[in-house]
């Protein structure tokens, strides 16, 4: 694990051109006691880390990285704003299966801010082995949020537009922290899902109709961060069961 770490943070290094980059980093301003107070902010953002974000550290940086695709650098721009008024988001190139893709990355490196994620339950190599964070319960819908919009979506699997066929799915590489949530949605909402395994990812998957319109209520009023793609695909869902709910008052 050690050395896995140290090789990422070689890596971080390298596409950041050299040491006296990182270095130069750390001479932006930065809000290093962000993560030591609970806001509805604070808590989308460590959802959206749980989801998106990596820790990692050697002898001498402790680094939280974020990246998002290229069409979501906006939403990038809007974490990195409530933490800091002039961190750079970079554009950097990543390649998949012999293809190049453009992305947007920004790169935390703050001992303090790193430590605080640690006691709030991140870590290196999180993927198989966070559980769900103990979060006051006013947050707790700031967080989920924030995981859907690095880990979750909303769609139809099919091509009508019956409501039926929408699904609302969050997955992670942790059983533990999916069975957590499951039971996190069945607190706060009394609704439940179920849990798919497709060999790689646990999948919670919530399809009622009523259970998708209680989580959208539950993701978006007042709410103050979100990725507005996902919201959008939300309101398509919204937009069609509104005639369905008139008929019904009607009859």
């Amino acid at each position: 694990m050690v050395k896995h770490t140290v090789e990422h943070i070689e890596k971080i290094k390298e596409s950041m051109n050299s040491e006296k980059t990182l270095k130069k980093m750390r001479k932006y301003n930065v809000n290093e006691n962000f993560f030591e107070t609970w806001s509805d902010d604070m808590t989308y953002i460590l959802g959206f880390l749980y989801a998106d974000g990596n820790l990692d550290s050697d002898k001498d940086s402790y680094i939280v990285t974020l990246r998002l695709k290229e069409s979501d650098r906006e939403h990038l721009v809007k974490i990195v704003r409530c933490m800091s008024r002039d961190l750079p988001v970079r554009k950097e190139t990543t390649k998949l299966n012999g293809k190049s893709y453009f992305n947007y990355v920004v790169y935390i490196d703050r001992k303090k801010i790193y430590n605080d994620l640690l006691k709030l339950g991140l870590h290196s190599n999180k993927t198989f082995t966070i559980r769900f964070p103990d979060i006051p319960k006013e947050y707790v819908r700031h967080f989920i949020r924030g995981y859907f919009d690095g880990d979750g979506c909303m769609g139809c699997n099919s091509m009508s537009k019956n409501p039926r066929g929408w699904t609302f799915d969050i997955c992670s590489g942790s059983k533990q922290f999916i069975f957590d949530l499951q039971g996190v949605f069945m607190k706060n909402l009394n609704l439940n899902g179920r849990i798919y395994f497709d060999g790689s990812m646990y999948i919670l998957i919530i399809s009622k109709q009523e259970y998708l319109k209680q989580i959208y209520h539950f993701f978006y009023n007042n709410a103050n961060l979100y990725l507005q793609r996902k919201k959008d695909k939300f309101g398509e869902f919204m937009k069609i069961m509104e005639p369905i709910e008139i008929e019904l008052e009607v009859k």
